[in-house]
């Protein structure tokens, strides 16, 4: 009997250390510890402007991990707000490997950046002419530039970037179209994300081409559109959720048959 009274009571004891070890892993004594205090910390150490990697690791050694998911969620999400009533003017001058680049940043009034990245190129996927089935599932200023370009399969694609410091978050749309004797012609389009953090889920809602065919030279243009849905969480239960449309178009702007060649205008829009 007295064998297993100790061996119940060491029991009992090992149960309890463990209790108190665990609950000492929850109960760590952070010093920052609310959003606020997240918030506080980004301004005092950003306010040269930037945030380097030293001060970043300072904030996620320091700050209760909630905390700080927290911020970033709630800064993408007034983030992509103020993004919407942003546009711009793409004029493509960077060239490697027969690619078109180029990158616009916008500051918002937030203190966070929208960063908006395009490339343009021949599509390589095919050769033909002839229409891709693909299953994908997943303004306030003039925008665009002219380009004139050999007849084939091509491709344009816009990527929109929240960034807000701690953590960035994207979605982009990939419009694959054609360019032959008879005009321009949508194909189909790729949509891609990039979540910041797990309480910030972007999900792809799909594409839809709302302009299959141009036909008028300088006064037509397909466009296409791709929906994200923004869902934000706290405690694995979902607190709001936003919609987010990036959409991209190709003007036919001029037509040279001889040099099968057609002048295109790349322009895109956030709403």
């Amino acid at each position: 009997m007295k064998k297993i009274v100790t061996a119940v009571l060491s029991m009992v004891l090992i149960m309890s250390m463990t209790s108190a070890a665990f609950a000492a892993q929850d109960n760590i004594n952070y010093a920052i510890n609310s959003v606020e205090d997240v918030s506080k910390s980004v301004k005092s150490l950003s306010a040269d402007g930037t945030l380097s990697q030293t001060d970043k690791s300072f904030i996620f050694k320091n700050a209760a991990p909630e905390a700080v998911e927290a911020y970033i969620t709630g800064k993408i999400e007034e983030s992509l707000k103020l993004a919407k009533e942003l546009s711009g003017t793409v004029e493509f001058e960077k060239v490697k490997s027969g690619k078109a680049y180029e990158r616009q940043i916008f500051e918002l009034p937030n203190g966070c950046t929208l960063t908006m990245e395009f490339e343009e190129g021949v599509d390589a996927s095919t050769d033909d002419y002839k229409y891709i089935t693909a299953s994908v599932i997943k303004p306030m200023a003039s925008n665009g530039e002219t380009m004139w370009k050999d007849y084939g399969n091509r491709y344009f694609t816009a990527k929109a970037t929240v960034n807000v410091g701690l953590g960035a978050g994207s979605v982009s749309l990939e419009n694959h179209y054609i360019l032959s004797a008879q005009g321009i012609d949508e194909n189909y389009g790729v949509t891609n994300v990039f979540e910041p953090n797990t309480t910030c889920s972007i999900i792809e809602q799909g594409t839809m081409i709302t302009d299959r065919s141009a036909r008028t030279i300088g006064s037509s243009d397909v466009n296409m559109y791709a929906d994200f849905k923004v869902i934000y969480k706290a405690g694995g239960v979902t607190t709001t959720e936003k919609s987010v449309r990036l959409s991209t178009s190709v003007g036919y702007v001029d037509h040279n048959i001889s040099a099968k060649q057609i002048k295109v205008k790349h322009s895109w829009s956030l709403s």
